[in-house]
């Protein structure tokens, strides 16, 4: 815990972090802020205030500290379903599109790059779909807060385990293996892209000369971010997309409270955003402060959030009876029960987290991921919903968006054995021993936590879950002595 004598000064780092970085970093982090500071002082040799003087004008600085807070995991064509609709309906259409236009111009973005892995699969699907590239102006922007990331991709030189998400083909086609564990990306894909450091919240935009970009990666990017910034930015990405532009996010991420700028679009089993002609109205103002609240106070929705409170001691009631009926295995009963008062209760997040478990419960993956990520869209600091969210991809083995949620969840609460129990399943499902060892460990250490209240399915399992930690730990004790 920070100590109260150094809270001001923890404080203000946040808040140099936030305006200088655009990452939000709020007071349940400030712990994590503080270990790290700590460790910063010793190896600079500073007290605390010339730090904060240091830290305010060094750039690499405050890279190093953003970087702590990002995870940076990441692989070639990590998310199947937004790569599969780029390749089979958007980059096609598109394409077609140009060309009966007679406009052989194609900007796309790849926002928080990382090491480069997506832009470089946006490369490699264009380069496929295009026999005639040479005769086409490609620009592929890759931008990332962090410069050592960047470096990396410049090098474009890739482990095996980056690639084991593509097919043979397209490793035989645009990779060459440097050494028995490397892989060097080839130029004709490295050249097609422009890689850029840059903050992009900052002021001017970094993509303000543009005005005609056709397609927005923004993946795992804004969760990080208040609902402030995430509002200037998505504003931002609908002033440089093009008519009927599209944008993607991660799947833990949503535009529902911005329905004036962008429209939810499905394809198979997936979705993306398009760009909505902008049209400024009070209606759409009014539907923005509605969902998005502290943003602008409008008192003439006091009566209404009165009311929603005297709703919200209702819903607790309703809650109890449903956990009743989930624990008999009424599934079915549960679902309609949920679906119907969300249509009462839209913005009740908790209901969302019910309904995903409820789905997960019958196997129902996909309905099961959906309902989690629209939970967090309402909330994106819900441990609850990023664990479970991160359950949900661990059941169905997608290793690296579990991974990715459940480090979301520690962020959010870093007291929690929860996130650590699965965080230590997950590694040993990825045979990685030392590193289940390590979370079972710090779980155990959580274990006095074991009575906080948390959603039925891990309710159900807690003597399990408790049993199985309590286990390790007395074979992890006789095998140190």
């Amino acid at each position: 815990m920070v100590e109260t004598a150094n809270l001001q000064n923890i404080g203000k780092i946040a808040e140099i972090i936030t305006n200088k970085a655009g990452i939000s970093v709020h007071e349940e982090k400030f712990d994590h802020l503080n270990t790290i500071v700590n460790l910063r002082l010793l190896t600079k040799k500073l007290e605390i205030k010339e730090y904060i003087q240091f830290l305010e004008n060094s750039a690499e600085e405050i890279d190093l500290i953003s970087s702590f807070f990002t995870i940076h995991e990441t692989c070639f064509y990590r998310n199947k379903e937004h790569y599969n609709t780029l390749k089979y309906k958007l980059l096609p259409d598109l394409i077609k599109k140009k060309e009966q236009q007679g406009d052989r111009k194609i900007i796309l973005v790849s926002a928080g790059c990382s090491t480069g892995e997506e832009p470089s699969t946006i490369a490699m699907l264009l380069v496929d779909l295009l026999n005639d590239i040479e005769k086409w102006n490609i620009q592929i922007i890759a931008i990332d807060i962090n410069i050592k990331p960047i470096e990396t991709a410049l090098k474009g030189e890739y482990s095996e385990y980056k690639l084991r998400n593509l097919d043979f083909y397209y490793i035989q086609k645009y990779f060459k293996k440097i050494n028995n564990k490397s892989y060097l990306i080839n130029e004709n894909i490295k050249k097609l892209i422009s890689y850029r450091q840059g903050n992009l919240n900052a002021e001017p935009f970094l993509l303000k000369e543009y005005h005609d970009v056709d397609i927005i990666f923004c993946e795992n990017v804004i969760i990080y971010f208040d609902i402030q910034t995430i509002q200037k930015l998505i504003s931002n990405f609908h002033s440089v997309l093009s008519e009927n532009g599209v944008l993607f996010l991660g799947y833990s991420e949503t535009l529902q409270m911005f329905p004036h700028l962008f429209e939810v679009v499905w394809n198979e089993n997936t979705f993306f955003y398009q760009k909505k002609k902008f049209l400024q109205s009070e209606r759409f103002q009014a539907e923005m402060n509605e969902q998005n609240p502290g943003l602008e106070h409008n008192p003439a929705s006091d009566n209404y959030t009165k009311q929603e409170i005297i709703y919200e001691r209702l819903d607790n009631q309703f809650i109890e009876n449903l956990i009743k009926e989930y624990c008999l295995e009424h599934y079915s009963a549960v679902e309609i029960k949920l679906l119907n008062y969300i249509g009462c209760n839209p913005r009740d997040w908790h209901a969302y987290i019910y309904l995903a478990e409820c789905y997960l419960k019958q196997k129902k993956y996909f309905e099961a991921m959906k309902n989690s990520q629209i939970a967090i869209s309402l909330n994106a600091n819900s441990f609850c919903a990023h664990l479970l969210l991160g359950i949900i991809y661990l059941e169905v083995e997608m290793p690296d968006f579990a991974s990715y949620e459940l480090q979301t969840a520690l962020l959010n609460d870093s007291q929690s054995l929860f996130a650590y129990f699965y965080l230590a399943k997950l590694n040993f499902y990825q045979k990685d021993y030392q590193k289940h060892d390590d979370f079972m460990r710090l779980a155990f250490q959580k274990s006095k936590n074991i009575n906080e209240m948390i959603f039925p399915l891990i309710e159900e399992n807690k003597l399990l879950i408790y049993k199985e930690i309590n286990e390790f730990y007395e074979k992890d004790k006789k095998y140190v002595l």
